[in-house]
């Protein structure tokens, strides 16, 4: 399976989406979409960070729901250590 981001499925037509963690197919009504960044490897909701419209950004992944929120819980946990 080859890992889609939000502007090649909308370039490309795509209708199956699966989940960029656990692979899992997921519902495009339900599924979220998290921005990666390419310096530091954090994830962020698209648009809330500052780095979200510069080269820094790796693109938009599709997440199920349940592995968004547990990557951002981790991530925020790393952060704060």
């Amino acid at each position: 399976m080859h890992t889609l981001t939000k502007n090649m499925i909308e370039e490309h037509g795509v209708t199956e989406f699966h989940c960029h963690c656990c692979e899992h197919k997921l519902n495009p009504k339900t599924m979220t979409w998290l921005e990666l960044n390419s310096e530091t490897g954090e994830w962020a909701i698209p648009g809330r960070e500052p780095w979200s419209d510069s080269h820094v950004s790796q693109g938009c992944f599709a997440f199920g729901k349940a592995c968004a929120k547990r990557i951002l819980k981790e991530q925020k946990g790393l952060t704060q250590s």
